[in-house]
């Protein structure tokens, strides 16, 4: 289990080609085979952010769903915070961060979110073959260090 407290965003991996996902809700089907960069979904903490310039939303309760170029049109969605979201990537490799923790992740992963009592998202129910915690804290040391060259 994964937990943050702002935005989960899942992302194409390579940005010359898009992915393909189905979006369940309350394990209803919303979006099945949706091309595109990817999505986000926030919290009302997030909503004033990265949601909110893709989608031109803002909202103080609930859970926001944003799509990141798609080839279908679809709205963006404010749903339920009791709501629970699956997403299943049918092709494409990706990345995929709640907050500011990055992952990679491929083909025929799924992921199960929901958001716990105290506003908070919990990721669950995924496969585990993600960046490793090596990998992640090279990246993250060199991120680090990018920013601080800079200012």
């Amino acid at each position: 289990e994964i937990s943050g407290i702002s935005e989960f965003v899942l992302r194409n991996g390579d940005m010359t080609r898009a992915i393909r996902f189905d979006l369940y809700i309350n394990d209803k089907p919303y979006a099945l085979n949706s091309i595109g960069d990817g999505l986000i979904i926030s919290t009302s903490l997030g909503s004033t952010g990265y949601f909110k310039n893709i989608t031109n939303m803002f909202f103080t309760d609930d859970i926001g769903i944003g799509f990141l170029n798609n080839a279908q049109r679809m709205s963006n969605l404010i749903i339920p915070k009791s709501s629970k979201i699956k997403i299943v990537l049918n092709r494409g490799d990706c990345e995929w961060s709640i907050d500011h923790e990055i992952y990679k992740s491929t083909q025929g992963n799924e992921f199960e979110i929901s958001i716990d009592k105290k506003n908070s998202f919990k990721l669950f129910g995924y496969k585990n073959n993600f960046m490793c915690k090596e990998c992640r804290d090279k990246r993250h040391s060199g991120y680090v260090n990018t920013i601080f060259n800079v200012i």
